[in-house]
């Protein structure tokens, strides 16, 4: 699968963040009932953002999956979704950061593997 990548180097720590359409299809009510939040099922762009757990292990060096990195791996998603609120509010859109109430709806879903765990939903609007 082809996606855009981008790496930083975070006191110490790799950073990888990358955007990949994940499947198609319409399934902004599915969202919106595991968000609990029934406006999602008309916003013209929802982001789901994701930890990928796998990326923190990676192979030959220290496993950085455990709660005590976990605030960095929150650090990075929480930039990437300000980035996103910047750029609908610079294009005059609204946006939100909602917090899923049922993970493991939104993993199946978006056919997410258990190493896959989101961590908001980004919906974008007039």
């Amino acid at each position: 699968m082809k996606f855009n990548e981008y790496q930083v180097d975070f006191i110490g720590l790799p950073i990888l963040t990358y955007l990949v359409k994940k499947i198609s299809g319409d399934h902004r009510q599915k969202l919106a009932e595991a968000s609990a939040l029934p406006s999602i099922a008309s916003a013209p762009l929802v982001v789901l953002v994701v930890l990928d757990i796998d990326m923190t292990r990676p192979a030959g060096k220290d496993d950085l999956s455990g709660e005590l990195f976990r605030q960095f791996w929150y650090f990075e998603a929480g930039a990437s979704a300000h980035n996103l609120l910047l750029e609908a509010t610079a294009r005059n859109r609204s946006a939100a950061i909602v917090l899923p109430v049922d993970t493991l709806a939104l993993q199946s879903i978006m056919e997410l593997d258990e190493n896959l765990l989101p961590l908001f939903l980004l919906p974008v609007g007039e």
